[in-house]
């Protein structure tokens, strides 16, 4: 298996994969992305706090393997 390298820096902006989250048994007009985030901080290689465009911060942490840089 190969890992894609991604450059993500604090003030990126990501989406975050929910393909594994949603169990819909039609698999018709499913959401692959969540949201529209903002990286505020890197806490270790893979995981990452974020916040959202209205900067109210994301509960959870987010695993790298889990986000897509945004490009405007």
């Amino acid at each position: 298996m190969k890992v894609k390298p991604r450059d993500l820096q604090d003030g990126d902006w990501v989406l975050m994969d929910i393909r594994a989250l949603i169990q819909d048994p039609r698999e018709k007009f499913r959401l692959n992305w969540l949201g529209l985030y903002i990286i505020k901080t890197i806490l270790l290689v893979e995981a990452m706090k974020l916040m959202d465009i209205n900067e109210e911060e994301y509960t959870q942490y987010a695993n790298l393997d889990k986000l897509d840089k945004y490009y405007a």
